[in-house]
This record gives structure tokens, sequence and C-alpha cells, in this order.
């Protein structure tokens, strides 16, 4: 604050002396300086008087003053302080609903996570015993195989014993076309026999996932002509006539071991379930990327109920051929493994003594994925 006298006799000489009542306690040095300075005053009332100096070193008596107010900073305020214990309370109820509400989330996620765990664990149990029937099924299944296809060899065996005997003993009184016979007979009983045997290997080795998948593009018309071929000693004991109407140029993408043992299993059956002098047909047409193939036969065909059983791999459903041909009853159940495999599907239709047909679809080029 800077102050003067307005009395112009007075010169630069002039003293002042002054106090701030309510800071200071007693009036300060008379000095000539005109100015007074003060700091860091708390907030409050202050009266400031200044007055100068007479001659004999006494204060005159006209004192000027100055009424100050110095407010609080906004932090001192009553209005800051409750504002502030309004925030504080407010933080701390917040806080709590914070606490309580993650409290309350956490054991609604723990009661969640529990009933998760114990619907997982349910289904962990039903789904341990539903494998425990199935394997159960499984082994009883197997052992039913095992033992029918135990019984089943001893036909075949039996039969070309029978055969060499027939042909160690009485070769030379056998006429040519009973040796034929024999030796055609002989022929398919171990045809059948090796069959019944591969089947038997191939589903062992789909049972236990050592299948091997090497798709190729094959020759449709070859592989049938090659099929049909191997199984002509078959087809000519039972005098079936064979009818191959397979697009000529035909491909399909599969593994040719798969393919050649659908083939052979199909026509197998077809031979196994005609009647002497039957008709077999093997067709084939081409649709949407697909090809479809199908072995009819003029069998004696299959009821409903038999073919329902067909792909059921808790069965294994066999029946005898038309002159009491044996099987193991797996030749389907491969068919249809295998198909799928190569990426295709495999249907059936009959009717009884009106014969059956299967049909299976491939793919004509590689699948990209």
């Amino acid at each position: 604050m800077e102050f003067t006298t307005l009395n112009f006799n007075v010169n630069t000489s002039t003293k002042y002396s002054y106090i701030l009542e309510g800071f200071e306690e007693e009036w300060s040095i008379p000095s000539t300086i005109r100015k007074a300075i003060y700091t860091n005053l708390n907030a409050g009332e202050y009266k400031f008087m200044v007055a100068t100096i007479t001659r004999d070193g006494s204060r005159s008596e006209n004192v000027a003053e100055l009424y100050i107010i110095v407010a609080p900073p906004f932090w001192r305020t009553t209005w800051f302080r409750i504002l502030a214990l309004i925030a504080v309370i407010g933080i701390i109820y917040s806080a709590y609903k914070y606490k309580t509400t993650s409290i309350r989330k956490r054991n609604e996620e723990l009661e969640n996570l529990v009933e998760k765990r114990t619907l997982q664990l349910e289904l962990k149990k039903d789904e341990l015993e539903q494998r425990n029937r199935e394997l159960i099924e499984a082994n009883a299944s197997k052992n039913r195989f095992f033992s029918m296809f135990s019984h089943d060899l001893r036909s075949p065996f039996s039969a070309i014993l029978g055969y060499l005997q027939i042909l160690d003993e009485d070769f030379d009184e056998l006429t040519k076309s009973e040796r034929t016979y024999y030796f055609q007979s002989l022929y398919t009983v171990s045809r059948n026999l090796f069959t019944t045997i591969e089947n038997v290997f191939n589903w062992f080795r789909i049972e236990t996932g050592r299948i091997n998948h090497e798709p190729k593009l094959l020759m449709l018309e070859q592989s049938v002509n090659e099929t049909v071929d191997i199984l002509i000693a078959n087809i000519t004991l039972k005098k079936i006539e064979i009818i191959i109407e397979v697009e000529h140029g035909t491909r399909v993408w599969a593994d040719p071991v798969m393919f050649r043992t659908i083939l052979q299993n199909l026509i197998s059956n077809a031979i196994k379930y005609s009647e002497e002098a039957g008709i077999i047909s093997i067709s084939s047409n081409s649709i949407d990327g697909m090809v479809a193939v199908s072995v009819s036969d003029s069998g004696r065909g299959m009821t409903e109920e038999e073919l329902d059983k067909l792909f059921d791999k808790k069965v294994i459903f066999t029946t005898e051929g038309t002159q009491q041909e044996k099987g193991s009853g797996l030749g389907l159940l491969i068919c249809k493994e295998f198909v799928e495999k190569c990426g295709g599907t495999i249907t059936v239709t009959s009717s009884h003594d009106d014969g059956t047909s299967f049909t299976f679809t491939l793919p004509n080029l590689p699948r990209t994925t």
C-alpha cells in the first residue's frame, strides 16, 4: 500500500509511521518511505492506519485509516468444506456400493461357475455312463461276432477240405466236367473265405483307427470290370448274367483299396443273394460333381426289419445266401465306413422277393478344404 500527505508545504523529508491492526501490535518505526508491504495475511478484517511524524517526533493527530477484508481461499470457505464433506461421503458411499456390488457379482459368478461345473460333471457322468453302456454293448457285439465268425469259418474250411479230399482220393475216377466243377467250387469257397478274412482285417483297421486314406482319380468302368473278373467263378457257378451300364470315361475320386473293397463287397452280396440264372446290373450316373454307382440284383430281397439292421454296428446282421453261402456280416458296415471316408453316402432299396439295389456316391474330382 502506498500513501502520501496532501499538505503541499511538507517536503519530501516527511516521515510516516503506520500499523496494520489485527496483524501488528506496534506502529512502525518512522521513515520517509511511503509504502507498506504485507504478504501471506490470514483471512479476516484489518485496519491499516498511517500518520505523519511531527518535528518533535510525535505522531500527528490526523491519522488516515483503511479497512481491509482479506477473503479466505476457496478451499477454506464453508461452502467448499460442505461440498468436500459431501464429496468424501459420496466417495465412501460409492466405494462401499462398488465393493458390495463387486462381492455380489463375484458371488453370482461363483454360483454360476459352480452350477456350470456341476452341469459339466453331470454331463460328464452321463457321457461316461453312456460310454460304459456302449463299451458293454460293443464287447457283447464283438463276442457275438467272434463266436459267429469262428463258427462260420468252419463251414468254408470243411468244404475246402472236403473238395480237396475228393480230388485227392478220386481224381482219376472223376470226369473232366466233375473235376472242373470241384475246382470251380474250391475256388469259389476259397474266394469267399478270403473275402471274409479280408473284411475282418479291414474292420479291425477301422475300429483301431489304423486305416490310411490316399485318394486318387480312378476309372470307374475299369474298376468294375476288374472286380467282375475277380468274381467270375462265383458268377459262372450260379450262371448269373452281369449287365454293366457304366458311363464311359467316368472317374471317381477315392482311395483305390477302399473303392475296390466297396465294389467287391456289393457285387459279392448281389451274387450271394441271387438265385441261379439271376441278373445283376451295375450302373452309374453323374450329378452335381458326384458319381452315383448302383449295384442291383434280382434276388430274394429283404424285409423292412432286415433293412434296419444292415448298417447297425451293434447287430452285425448276416444271413445265408441262396446256396447257403456264409458271411461275417461286416461287408456292408465296411462299405459304409469306406464310402463316407471317401466323401460319399450309401443307400439301399429292397422289397421281399423283388431284389435289392445298393447305391453309393463318390466325388468325381478332388475336394478342396
